[in-house]
């Protein structure tokens, strides 16, 4: 019987979202890279499995879109411009421009795909056991993954 994904399994697979194509290496249980929801739609697929999942974004959060006087931007900055600056508590934080107006500009902080439904086409590669090393580590060693 093939190897299946559980908690503790190092899994190598494809996902594509638009006509974008990612191969990742994971450790499950320590994917931050995958976008959310994606991890448990791996728990128990085999290798060789292909499947769709939809995962939703995070919230939008209307306090995080402002408006400033354009002015305030850097000249020539365009539509969909990444900027950093400090948020109301000193923290970094990127802003999207999302309007730009005759006087006026929208800076949007959330994600970009807050608030939006996102379609994963899947396949699973390859599925291992992970290393005591690897789990004490919390990341994948080897092929895929971080080297010391």
């Amino acid at each position: 019987m093939p190897e299946t994904v559980n908690t503790t399994s190092v899994a190598k697979l494809t996902h594509q979202e638009r006509e974008e194509l990612l191969q990742v290496t994971v450790l499950m249980g320590h994917t931050d890279g995958l976008p959310a929801g994606l991890e448990a739609a791996l728990l128990g697929r085999a290798v060789g499995e292909r499947f769709v999942v939809e995962v939703s974004g995070p919230a939008f959060d209307i306090g995080l879109v402002q408006s400033i006087p354009l002015t305030e931007l850097p000249a020539g900055t365009p539509l969909g411009a990444l900027l950093y600056a400090a948020d109301d508590t000193g923290q970094p934080r990127s802003y999207r421009v999302t309007k730009l107006g005759d006087h006026i500009a929208e800076l949007d902080a959330n994600p970009e795909d807050a608030g939006q439904q996102r379609h994963f086409e899947v396949e699973v590669l390859t599925v291992r056991a992970a290393t005591p090393e690897e789990l004490a580590h919390r990341h994948v060693h080897g092929e895929g993954g971080h080297r010391h």
